[in-house]
C-alpha cells in the first residue's frame, strides 16, 4: 500500500513538472519580450532571488525569480537591464531570458 501511494505520488509531481517546464518553454518562445530594471539581487549560500519592473501594454509589473548563484547571475546588479519574456496568461509572470537561453 506504502509503495503504491509513493508510485502515485511520484507520478503527479513528475506531470506537475513536466507542465511547469512546457509552461517556461511556451513564454520563451512565444511569450512577449521586454526590456526590465533590475531593482535587486541577492544571494544566501548558492541560492538568490532577482527582482526586476517592466512595462506591458502601457501596464507597469514588478515581479521576481529564483536563481541560482554562478558566474552569470553574479553578474546582475540593481540597476541593469534583462530581457524578460511574459507569460501571456498571467503578465506579472517573467522570466530572464538569458538564464534560461544561455
Amino acid at each position: 500500500m506504502l509503495c503504491a501511494a509513493a508510485v502515485v505520488v511520484t507520478v503527479i509531481l513528475f506531470v506537475l513538472l513536466a507542465r511547469r517546464i512546457a509552461r517556461i518553454k511556451a513564454t520563451l518562445v512565444s511569450g512577449p519580450r521586454v526590456k526590465a530594471k533590475v531593482l535587486g539581487i541577492g544571494f544566501m549560500k548558492d541560492r538568490g532571488r532577482v527582482e526586476f519592473e517592466y512595462t506591458l501594454e502601457g501596464q507597469h509589473y514588478a515581479s521576481g525569480a529564483a536563481i541560482m548563484k554562478n558566474k552569470q547571475t553574479t553578474a546582475i546588479s540593481p540597476g541593469d537591464e534583462i530581457e524578460v519574456a511574459i507569460d501571456r496568461a498571467d503578465p506579472t509572470r517573467a522570466f530572464v531570458v538569458d538564464l534560461y537561453l544561455a
